[in-house]
């Protein structure tokens, strides 16, 4: 039995407008079911006069259904109507003006012919949004990047074929040129480091994986950064059930096979493996990686030195925490290495209160004897780093740490450029879903270089800066003043700010600009 309730227009108030949707209610089987037709942004509710891509502009009433209405060409005060729109402007027109600048955005755009335009809208979107795609074409509406980028097709019904149009192109000439950018004659130490993505929808890459006792069904990612430049240099996607032993000599050689010279990697413990030692040392790939703390290897080389290693002579500080580190020669399967035994001081304590504690909580027959919890202790807050570098102990630890780099991108990457979890349907969509995430995090890190060494970051401007508002009046766009806090991005950024914009130019008018 299907019953049918009364349909209701509801109308979304959104940063950028007023948008509204056609709610069809029923029920069946005492189960609620609700079909949705988008109508666009709210020209006039009162008179049911709404506005998207496929109608135009149209009259909607459930009496008489869609009504087209032909745009009259507009005389000059209903021009001005039309005109005096506010958009938001300043996050988009900073993060425009800078990748221009650094050359990446014409090969960006480069990438995805004839749709250029979409393209750089989709990372805009992933950069200063964390909006799903749906609503994608009501941030473009509302904002700078409508007059900026007039040609974006980015309605919800045609972004899954855009993303499968990414997904299918062959990226080998984008890498070229831009590694070529990055790096140009320089050779480079890079971090490698993968993340899961969740997608429980059932495609070929989507698959059960156990990381770290969490269970999922997911997509593995893997991220190669430059360690010293903190910026994203090549992607792979592989199936989530592939662990990460097996990737690293594919990435690698795929690094390899467009002439970066790598002079060292720096890995999580889960790379590690005899094959994959031989490898990198017999290809001139210096590594820094951490020994997994359940290897035997591991509790014996811990337990042959740990009474060497806590000792003044061997502190060293790494942002405020004390550690105590040794380092002893070690055979890396036939080549020479290093071994650095490093003890945790904050770590240790904590770790050896708890085990007392918990060895006093127990009845005396099952209590550790003094000689049990000493040869317990000696494992406790501590850790092995492997190198094939001769490092100083006092520069083992950075290098290590900058794995953390790695882990912040995947950081902005889920939680502000929404890379999972996802329901993509095809592996080609997955692709182009990734492609636009790695293009936004290469943006993001781009303008957050120019940070450094301040109080701000990327994260804290782009926001700020999204408050300034700019409104079109006869084909300028006019800038509202930008304040205080604005101006302190700007100048870090050295990005001068128009005052007036002529769009058909997309110039400063008379070279007139805000004093910062």
């Amino acid at each position: 039995m299907k019953a049918v309730s009364n349909p209701f227009i509801h109308v979304d108030h959104k940063k950028f407008g007023d948008y509204a949707r056609i709610f069809y209610p029923s029920f069946e089987n005492n189960t609620k079911k609700i079909t949705t037709v988008n109508l666009g942004r709210v020209i006039d509710l009162n008179e049911g006069i709404f506005k998207n891509r496929q109608r135009g502009v149209f009259h909607f009433d459930f009496k008489t259904g869609f009504t087209n209405l032909e745009e009259p060409k507009p005389d000059k005060e209903i021009q001005n109507s039309i005109n005096e729109q506010a958009f938001v402007f300043g996050n988009i027109y900073a993060a425009h003006e800078i990748l221009q600048r650094e050359n990446l955005l014409p090969l960006f755009r480069s990438i995805y012919p004839n749709n250029e335009d979409t393209l750089e809208t989709l990372i805009l979107f992933r950069l200063l949004t964390s909006e799903t795609y749906a609503n994608a074409y009501y941030w473009w509406e509302g904002t700078y990047a409508k007059v900026l980028l007039p040609n974006a097709s980015v309605q919800s019904q045609r972004l899954s074929k855009h993303l499968i149009a990414l997904g299918r192109l062959n990226l080998e000439s984008f890498f070229k040129k831009y590694l070529n950018i990055i790096y140009k004659d320089d050779t480079c130490g890079i971090v490698i480091d993968s993340t899961g993505i969740h997608n429980d929808i059932n495609i070929d890459l989507s698959k059960i994986n156990n990381h770290n006792g969490i269970i999922s069904n997911e997509v593995r990612l893997i991220y190669v950064i430059d360690r010293v430049k903190k910026t994203p240099v090549y992607f792979r996607v592989v199936a989530g059930n592939i662990i990460d032993v097996t990737t690293l000599q594919n990435t690698i050689n795929e690094l390899k096979s467009y002439n970066i010279d790598i002079k060292y990697a720096v890995l999580d413990a889960g790379y590690y493996s005899e094959d994959n030692i031989k490898f990198l040392l017999s290809n001139g790939v210096n590594f820094v990686t951490r020994m997994v703390p359940n290897r035997l290897v591991a509790k014996e080389i811990i337990a042959e030195h740990s009474s060497k290693v806590v000792d003044l002579n061997n502190h060293v500080v790494h942002n405020g925490r004390l550690l105590y580190i040794k380092k002893v020669e070690y055979k890396l399967f036939g080549y020479k290495g290093y071994a650095y035994i490093a003890v945790d001081h904050r770590k240790m304590s904590n770790e050896v209160e708890a085990l007392v504690n918990q060895n006093n909580s127990k009845s005396l027959k099952t209590r550790l004897s003094k000689e049990e919890l000493e040869i317990e202790s000696k494992l406790l807050g501590s850790f092995i780093l492997l190198s094939s570098i001769d490092l100083d102990t006092t520069e083992i630890i950075p290098y290590y740490s900058s794995r953390n780099y790695i882990e912040q991108i995947f950081d902005f990457s889920k939680n502000n450029a929404m890379l999972g979890p996802i329901r993509v349907h095809t592996v080609d969509g997955l692709m182009g879903h990734v492609l636009i995430n790695f293009l936004t995090v290469i943006s993001y890190m781009t303008i957050n270089t120019k940070f450094n060494n301040t109080k701000f970051s990327a994260k804290n401007a782009l926001f700020d800066l999204g408050l300034l508002i700019a409104k079109l009046i006869n084909n300028k766009l006019h800038i509202y003043e930008p304040n205080k806090t604005m101006k302190s991005y700007l100048k870090i950024l050295n990005l001068p700010m128009p005052k007036i914009i002529d769009i058909k130019t997309n110039s400063c008018v008379d070279s007139n600009y805000f004093k910062i």
